[in-house]
């Protein structure tokens, strides 16, 4: 059999191995237990998110899904009475913003990277890198009173032996934990600052 065809055969054991992606470090963070505990008081908010990507193609992330990851994990913490997306200039009295970063290793870094992996049938591992950064401010009736920020980070990993890892570690799994692992950080400020109570 020729090389080439060999190669070709070769090409669905690489699509399916894909990558492993795993965490490298996060914080601070927090989990959905962190938040856990009766609000003394439940107000009405807004919020916005100003998304940056420096990532470039392949993007993990995009501005909808912080939107709807922000707002989903708002609601379910108990702590407000009603969650809204607002652009900033249309903020309530209470309103939170979100800077976000995508960032990671360049793109033509992650070329170099892939074929690398593709020529050594992935027997070499190679990896590379993605970084979330996160700010949060409170705006209460238009004077910032509260900040904080977080930053989580993920590697994927090319790599033969990482099939067994990768249904558990993968974009979908470790971004879902990246997003949220703020968030909770963030809710878990909120309630031990006391911001809600604020008259």
């Amino acid at each position: 059999m020729k090389l080439q065809y060999k190669i070709l055969a070769l090409c669905p054991l690489l699509f399916i191995t894909q990558c492993t992606t795993i965490s490298t470090g996060d914080g601070p963070s927090a989990t959905q237990r962190d938040i856990y505990g009766l609000a003394q008081e439940k107000r009405d908010i807004t919020f916005s998110v100003d998304f940056c990507d420096d990532y470039g193609p392949e993007a993990w992330f995009d501005k909808e899904e912080i939107i709807v990851a922000v707002r989903e994990d708002f609601e379910e913490s108990g702590l407000f009475n009603k969650v809204h997306y607002s652009a900033t200039g249309f903020a309530s009295a209470r309103h939170y913003h979100f800077r976000v970063n995508l960032s990671g290793t360049d793109v033509q870094t992650r070329l170099l990277l892939a074929n690398l992996s593709g020529l050594t049938l992935l027997t070499i591992p190679v990896w590379h890198n993605t970084q979330l950064d996160w700010s949060m401010s409170h705006i209460y009736k238009g004077k910032e009173v509260f900040a904080t920020s977080s930053a989580q980070s993920a590697s994927d990993v090319w790599w033969l032996p990482a099939i067994v890892a990768m249904p558990f570690f993968n974009h979908a799994t470790t971004g879902s934990r990246m997003k949220h692992s703020a968030i909770y950080y963030f809710l878990k400020e909120i309630r031990a600052n006391r911001l809600n109570e604020l008259k």
